[in-house]
């Protein structure tokens, strides 16, 4: 009876199974470009790139751009979009940050 009671008293016997995603280990280089994507861009494109209106949903980037959805991010990021209100980030985001955001952008596409 005593070993039963310690059973269920401790959090890992009462716990839900972990699902195969949340056991999956995250890539530091996704991680920290979705913590910086999410610093810098989500106020335009919501957070994770999930925004709910289509032309700033950037998980849909690779069905707009094919192959060549990720130039277009580097592009886009560095050069911005000043007629659609998208600014330029050249200077202030540094070529291995953006490679991150690229890597995390890569993470979520559809």
């Amino acid at each position: 009876p005593a070993a039963k009671e310690i059973a269920k008293a401790t959090p890992a016997a009462t716990a839900a199974p972990a699902t195969a995603a949340a056991a999956a280990p995250v890539d530091p280089q996704v991680a920290a470009g979705r913590e910086k994507f999410n610093d810098v861009c989500s106020h335009c494109h919501s957070p994770d790139g999930a925004s709910p209106m289509r032309e700033r949903d950037l998980r849909r980037m690779k069905m707009r751009y094919d192959d060549k959805w990720n130039e277009m991010a580097v592009k886009t990021i560095n050069e911005g979009r000043p007629q659609l209100g998208m600014p330029t980030w050249k200077g202030q985001i540094t070529d291995p940050e953006i490679e991150k955001i690229v890597a995390f952008l890569k993470s979520i596409q559809k």
